[in-house]
């Protein structure tokens, strides 16, 4: 009997044989009828593999919705909590099916390493191994997950100032620029790895070392090193370890097989550069993980111009090490740039966006505008600065919100316009609609993003949380577990993965993420497991975890102490405190003037009638808006869902169209037609 049992209609056969010949590279036995006859003994065939298999892949297309067999079989496999619908022409499910999220794989090509995939493979192996994800496994708690009781607002009782904190989540949750190292205790990132031997295609891209006089061309020496990542990244076959997590061994002197085991590759690729005037010197060397063994290495003595050629000439060597096949004789680590002073500055632009936080992100802004006064045609340096822009609305407090978001939004589409390949201005292009509310647009630039993407992290990041703002947490789930897979040692995808496994009350799986989190480096963790201690009615443990991660953020308010006092004891349940409380955000509200800050809109959460919020969220909108969306799928968020006005506001806002075409979220389902002006549905 198999793992995986697959529906489909017979017209679509040469879909499904790619389908299977995938999942069966995965390492997973595949059932599909193309070995049987038909007849009585077919039905008995079928049945007694469905009821055997882990999970049933339903793939829904034009034909399939036809099929009566096909739809009996779905209806077994949801009977049996083991369907996994998947769209393969773009078509909806039929009538019936359409409650269970489905997967669209209308636009994959058969390729393992493309984003549609990857993200199907996700869900699957949630299904067939009944886990989160195996990076979590051995960090979980074996006696599996526990669902408390979060449906009171109240819970946050006793937290006193320290609810302030709580309050700042937006600033906690973005992506927390790279410490000097985000190497944990060896022992420590082992723990979280399955146990599966790594592929022999396999590889690691450490940091270069910057062996130039000054020591003042670090940032070229990265660059070097994560430009061929990239190209590697980009061939089928080849398992690439991801950039955060490779270069958090720098300067560490690290046994090879060590790292190998934490990153689990079997080869590392090391080097130096130096450069001298118009003059660079790359040494690269291939190193097996399994005994040290050095076998490849070579030294590029070149003029800084032929730059790109020498990253080509690395990567194609490291291929053909590993017995990777390549296509053709063409260059694939192709020129960005026929200036080589425009690429120093965009290497140098995209070190300083990589750190966020003070200047940083204004002085790379500057970078990407020098490189283009000499290359007008960079269309890596155009989404650089996209990027840059995008992220100064969170990041930079007196940058103008709409010129920004402007100003972005042309960046990406003139960066898409010079190269339609590049994955960032998509993402870019995405978020933008998420500001807005404009859930459909974002989801389709979010998808265009992921089926372009190799290792770009904000690609990922900004599509995993997007799922998680529309209240997809599964989804978000597999994204974000999917990138754990490949960066083991960043952090930011274990806090994602932590607030989208809170989101559905799996407790011990989300704190053992936010945990990790913290292990690496990363705040935002004691975020999570501060909720969750509430939860548990620890509010001391509470309270000082709150007081951790906002004094680590170094978030700041407009609202002067003595409001904040008042604040913080509304939310802890004062009655006279609570009814001044709601005089000075009536006050502030009222005031059309204002930007309005994220911190009051989330203290009207815990303290106004849903209703009220909901008007309050429907009327104004915050520099970080998307975040609001967060406290719909909080376990503390169920009085906002399950209330009426909540219908109103998702029918109105976008969240119904959204998911009536991409899937409803994993706590709410429609009660009523679907196509009409005015969705019911109802929320758990």
């Amino acid at each position: 009997m198999a793992d995986i049992f697959i529906s489909y209609a017979r017209a679509d056969r040469e879909r499904i044989e790619k389908l299977a010949a995938a999942l069966e590279s995965e390492g997973y036995s595949v059932w599909w009828d193309q070995r049987i006859q038909s007849g009585s003994e077919f039905s008995k065939v079928i049945e007694a593999e469905i009821v055997a298999a882990k999970a049933v892949i339903v793939c829904w297309s034009q034909h399939a919705n036809e099929s009566r067999w096909v739809k009996d079989e779905a209806s077994s496999a949801a009977e049996a909590n083991k369907l996994i619908p998947v769209s393969i022409d773009g078509v909806h499910a039929p009538i019936g099916f359409r409650q269970f999220h489905c997967a669209d794989l209308s636009r994959w090509h058969g390729k393992k390493n493309e984003a549609a995939f990857q993200d199907f493979k996700g869900a699957v192996r949630a299904r067939v191994t009944s886990e989160a994800s195996p990076a979590v496994a051995r960090t979980a708690k074996a006696a599996g997950t526990s669902k408390l009781n979060f449906t009171d607002p109240k819970i946050f009782a006793g937290l006193s100032l320290a609810l302030f904190a709580a309050a700042v989540v937006a600033f906690l949750l973005r992506t927390v620029p790279e410490p000097a190292t985000q190497h944990a205790p060896v022992s420590a990132a082992v723990s979280t790895q399955s146990d599966q031997t790594p592929s022999i295609k396999s590889v690691a891209v450490l940091p270069f070392a910057d062996m130039s006089e000054s020591q003042d061309q670090g940032f070229f020496s990265d660059g070097v090193a994560e430009e061929i990542l990239n190209t590697l990244a980009s061939l089928d076959d080849l398992r690439v370890a991801g950039r955060t997590s490779s270069f958090s061994f720098r300067g560490d002197d690290v046994a090879p097989g060590v790292i190998g085991e934490t990153l689990r590759v079997a080869h590392l690729l090391e080097g130096s550069v130096r450069t001298d005037g118009d003059r660079v010197r790359i040494t690269a060397k291939l190193i097996k993980v399994e005994d040290g063994f050095e076998i490849w290495s070579q030294t590029f003595d070149r003029p800084s111009g032929d730059i790109f050629a020498v990253q080509d000439e690395i990567a194609r060597a490291v291929a053909g090490e590993l017995e990777i096949l390549l296509s053709d004789k063409r260059q694939f680590a192709a020129p960005i740039t026929d200036d080589k002073d425009a690429y120093r500055l965009y290497l140098e632009g995209r070190a300083l966006m990589r750190k966020r936080i003070g200047d940083n992100l204004p002085r790379a802004m500057a970078l990407f505008e020098q490189a283009l006064v000499r290359d007008p045609d960079f269309a890596h340096a155009v989404a650089g600065l996209a990027v840059a822009t995008e992220l100064s609305i969170e990041y930079t407090p007196a940058v103008d919100i709409e010129a920004a978001a402007r100003k972005s939004v042309a960046l990406a589409k003139q960066s898409i316009a010079l190269n339609p390949d590049l994955a960032e201005p998509y993402s870019v292009l995405g978020m933008n609609h998420i500001k807005r509310r404009e859930f459909i647009a974002a989801r389709r630039e979010f998808d265009k993003a992921l089926l372009r993407r190799t290792t770009e992290a904000n690609v990922l990041y900004w599509a995993a949380w997007s799922r998680t703002w529309t209240g997809n947490a599964s989804d978000a789930v597999a994204l974000h577990t999917e990138a754990i897979e490949t960066d083991p040692i960043s952090p930011t995808w274990f806090v994602g993965a932590a607030i989208a496994e809170l989101q559905r009350s799996n407790i011990e799986t989300a704190a053992a993420y936010a945990q990790r989190a913290v292990d690496l480096g990363n705040p935002s963790g004691n975020y999570v497991l501060a909720r969750i201690a509430s939860a548990r009615g620890d509010h001391e443990q509470s309270a000082k975890l709150l007081v951790e991660s906002f004094a680590s953020g170094g978030a700041v308010t407009t609202f002067t102490d003595d409001k904040v006092d008042i604040l913080a004891r509304a939310i802890t349940g004062n009655t006279e405190a609570t009814v001044q409380a709601k005089e000075i955000l009536n006050a502030y509200f009222a005031d059309a003037d204002r930007e309005v800050d994220l911190f009051p809109m989330l203290i009207s959460i815990l303290i106004n009638d849903p209703a009220d919020f909901l008007v309050l969220v429907e009327r104004h909108r915050t520099r970080s808006d998307q975040y609001i969306l967060f406290e719909f799928w909080w376990p503390t968020g169920r009085h906002i869902r399950q209330h009426t006005a909540f219908q109103g506001f998702a029918n109105r806002n976008g969240l119904v169209d959204y998911w009536n075409e991409f899937g409803w979220p994993d706590l709410c389902r429609p009660t009523g037609p679907q196509d009409s002006d005015f969705t019911a549905f109802e929320c758990d």
